[in-house]
């Protein structure tokens, strides 16, 4: 959510998560997939404040959004990083209760702790924490076919950049390309029917 009647937010905002909504927020992407020609991902987000009323789990309600609308996530694992240690929960066990079989693409970033919140800033390099979700999560994630870095400023010297790319491309190695290329993975036709995991 970015507005509300007569006032637009600025910023990624959190929906309540009930069933009412999670039905609200189907039927707008059923639109959209059956408007657009190419798949229609759906991200998580950083979230600072939970509006109630809360009846489903965060997963729990991206499930049934995805399922209920055939769409497929944008995991961002910072974000994922981010509000586990905001709100005090395990980063691997949300991941357990994801859809990961729908992750299409990846973000990852770092961010800054203000007054002991951590923040979605994109001005700092990826923090380990991160990249070990990231390896965590990556055998699970037939369809992953992107992940991206995400630097808005602050950029630090090109090479440090290389760097966190050719961590990235360490952990898919050994992670996730073992995983798919011991056998044939069922992908949907806009990736090209069956495929063997790169």
């Amino acid at each position: 959510m970015t507005s509300v009647p007569g006032r637009a937010i600025g910023n990624l905002t959190p929906l309540p998560l009930s069933r009412h909504i999670a039905e609200f927020v189907t039927e707008k992407c059923r639109e959209a997939v059956r408007f657009l020609p190419v798949p229609f991902l759906l991200e998580n987000i950083s979230v600072l404040f939970r509006p109630g009323p809360n009846e489903l789990t965060e997963q729990e309600y991206i499930t049934r959004v995805l399922e209920g609308a055939d769409a497929f996530l944008l995991l961002d694992l910072t974000n994922v990083f981010n509000n586990a240690t905001n709100e005090g929960f395990d980063a691997r066990e949300y991941l357990d209760t994801l859809p990961l079989d729908r992750v299409v693409q990846i973000h990852l970033a770092g961010g800054l702790a203000s007054d002991g919140v951590l923040l979605d800033t994109h001005n700092s390099a990826v923090p380990t924490e991160v990249f070990e979700l990231l390896r965590y999560a990556a055998p699970s994630m037939p369809l992953l076919r992107a992940v991206m870095i995400e630097r808005d400023q602050n950029f630090p010297p090109f090479e440090s950049l290389l760097a966190e790319l050719d961590t990235t491309r360490e952990v898919l190695g050994a992670f996730w390309a073992p995983h798919f290329a011991a056998e044939l993975v069922s992908a949907p036709a806009w990736l090209g029917g069956t495929a063997h995991g790169h």
